[in-house]
C-alpha cells in the first residue's frame, strides 16, 4: 500500500501568489475549496476552469472540494470574492495517539485491568454489543486473507462487515506495518481488538464488545498519518454505511473544514462519535475530539489518574476518561508495563500477538465499544441517547463534578446500561459466615436429636430385666 508523507498537520495555503510557513508537510499544490450550499455543479465547474483547479477528491453531501493547482500558486483572495466561494483552507494531516511496549505472550485476559475497572463483565449479563456496527477509522484492520494480508487470529469469530480504503482507494482497507517503526503495532487492529475482539476462543484478549461489528475503514497511512478529505471520506463513507459508532483514534491541531462538515453531517445522522484527545499533555483537545458532536475521550492509568501525555483542555472540553495506560509504570505488579493490550501485529514479532500500548488511541476505542453495548441492547440507539447514558453513569475522578482532565469522569460499561433503562445488576449473594448456622438447620438438628433420645429411652424401657 502507498504510503503518504506524515506529520502531524499539513496546511498550505496560497495567498496571493506566496505559499505561507505550515505546521507540516502537505500535499504540493493541494488546498480545500469550500463552495456555497446548493452550488450547481456547473458553476462549481467555471469557477475551478477560470483558476486552474483540478478536482481530486468530492465527499458526498459535503460542500468541500479538495482540489490541485495545475499551475502553481493560486490567488485566494481572488478566489474568495467569488459569489460561489465560501472558504479556501489548507489540507489537515491527522496523526494517531499511541505508543507501543513490549508485552509478553502469555494468556492476556488476567492482565487486561482495564475490563473490570469499567464494569466490562457485569456489563456482559446485559449486552455484548450485538447488532451494533462500529466503523474504525485508522490505518485499516487486518480483517481477511488477501495477497500478503493476513487476517488476525483474534478476529477469527469476530462479524466483520466491508469497508474501504480512503489512502489507497480500493476496497481492501487492510492494516499495514509501519517500516520506519517495526515494534509498533499495526494501530487500527490494535483499536479494532480492543472494541471487538473474538471472546472465549483461547486466544489473545477479550474484546470490549465482542459481538459487535467491525466495520474496517482505512483513512491513515501505515505511518499513522492522514489527510483532511481522506478523514472527511471515511466518516461519511462509514455513515452512509450503516455505522452507529465511529471511533476515531487520532488527532490534528488544524481544524479541517472538510472534516469539520464530515462530522456535523454524521451528526445529522445520530451517529456516535468518539475520538482520542490527543497526546500532546498540554491543555488543548486535537481534532476531531475538539467537534462538540464528538465524544472526546481523555486517558487514565490503573490509580485512575491521568498520565502525563494525556491531552486535557477547558471544563467542557473532554466529556469522558477511560483507561489509555502508562507504559513507564508497573503500578499493579505483574512485572509488566501498565500498557493497554490489543491483538495486532508487528515486524518484531513476525506475526500476530498481544501487545501493549499507551495513549489516548487506546482509551477511545473503550468509550465506542461501550456505546456499542449500548446500541447493541437496544436500549439507547441515537447518539444523543448514547451520550446522555455514558456522561449520567460516568465515575466522577478528580474534584466533583465535571473537570479539565477526565469531563464527566470515567466510563461505566454496567452502569450505562442501567441509565439507559436497564433493569440494576441483582445484588451478590451474602457469603455465609463460618459462625453462624441457618435457622432452619437448627432447628432440623433440634429435631433429630430429640427424636433420637426419644428412642433410646423407649428401648431402655421395653428391655427385659
Amino acid at each position: 500500500m502507498g504510503a503518504r508523507l506524515a506529520a502531524m498537520v499539513a496546511a498550505v495555503l496560497f495567498l496571493g501568489g506566496v505559499a505561507p510557513a505550515a505546521t507540516g508537510p502537505a500535499r504540493s499544490g493541494e488546498i480545500v475549496l469550500g463552495f456555497a450550499p446548493g452550488t450547481a455543479a456547473e458553476r462549481q465547474a467555471q469557477v475551478l476552469e477560470r483558476f486552474g483547479l483540478e478536482v481530486v477528491r468530492r465527499v458526498p453531501h459535503l460542500d468541500q472540494v479538495l482540489v490541485r493547482t495545475a499551475d502553481g500558486p493560486v490567488d485566494s483572495a481572488a478566489l474568495l470574492r467569488q459569489p460561489a466561494v465560501t472558504s479556501v483552507a489548507g489540507v489537515a494531516r491527522f496523526r494517531t495517539t499511541a505508543t507501543a511496549a513490549r508485552a509478553p505472550k502469555d494468556p492476556a485476559f488476567a492482565r487486561q485491568w482495564n475490563l473490570p475497572m469499567i464494569q466490562v463483565p457485569e456489563a456482559w449479563e446485559v449486552s455484548r454489543g450485538q447488532g451494533a456496527v462500529v466503523a474504525v477509522l485508522d490505518t485499516g484492520v487486518a480483517y481477511e486473507d488477501f495477497g500478503p494480508y493476513k487476517k488476525a487470529p483474534d478476529l477469527a469469530g469476530t462479524t466483520l462487515v466491508a469497508g474501504y480504503d480512503f489512502v489507497d482507494d480500493d476496497d481492501h482497507p487492510n492494516d499495514d506495518i509501519d517500516p520506519s517503526a517495526p515494534d509498533r503495532p499495526a494501530h487500527g487492529t490494535h483499536s479494532a481488538t480492543i472494541i471487538a475482539a473474538t471472546t472465549g476462543n483461547g486466544v489473545g484478549i477479550a474484546g470490549v464488545a465482542p459481538r459487535a461489528a467491525i466495520m474496517p475503514v482505512r483513512v491513515l497511512d501505515a505511518s499513522g498519518g492522514g489527510d483532511d478529505d481522506q478523514i472527511a471520506a471515511g466518516i461519511v463513507w462509514a455513515v452512509d454505511h450503516g455505522a452507529n459508532v465511529l471511533n476515531m483514534s487520532f488527532d490534528s491541531s488544524f481544524d479541517g473544514p472538510m472534516t469539520r462538515a464530515a462530522v456535523a453531517y454524521a451528526a445529522s445522522k445520530e451517529v456516535t462519535m468518539v475520538a482520542a484527545t490527543g497526546n500532546t499533555g498540554r491543555g488543548v483537545v486535537g481534532y476531531p475530539a475538539a467537534y462538540p458532536e464528538v465524544l472526546a475521550v481523555g486517558a487514565v492509568r490503573i490509580d485512575r489518574t491521568r498520565p502525563e501525555y494525556s491531552t486535557f483542555g477547558a471544563v467542557g472540553d473532554v466529556d469522558l476518561a477511560a483507561p489509555g495506560g502508562d507504559v513507564t509504570v508497573d503500578q499493579d505488579g505483574d512485572g509488566a508495563p501498565d500498557g493497554i493490550l490489543g491483538h495486532s501485529m508487528t515486524n518484531a514479532t513476525n506475526g500476530f500477538g498481544e501487545q501493549a500500548v499507551e495513549g489516548t488511541s487506546a482509551a477511545a476505542p473503550h468509550v465506542s465499544a461501550v456505546a456499542a453495548l449500548l446500541v447493541g441492547s437496544g436500549l439507547a440507539r441515537t447518539a444523543t441517547q448514547v451520550r446522555t447514558a455514558l456522561v449520567a453513569s460516568a465515575l466522577d475522578l478528580g474534584p466533583p463534578g465535571p473537570d479539565a482532565f477526565h469531563g464527566a469522569g470515567l466510563v461505566q460499561a454496567r452502569a450505562a446500561l442501567t441509565a439507559a433503562g436497564a433493569p440494576p445488576p441483582r445484588p451478590a449473594a451474602p457469603a455465609p459466615s463460618s459462625s453462624s448456622v441457618p435457622p432452619w438447620l437448627v432447628a432440623g438438628i433440634a429435631a433429630a436429636v430429640l427424636g433420637s433420645v426419644a428412642l433410646v429411652v423407649a428401648r431402655r424401657r421395653a428391655r427385659p430385666s
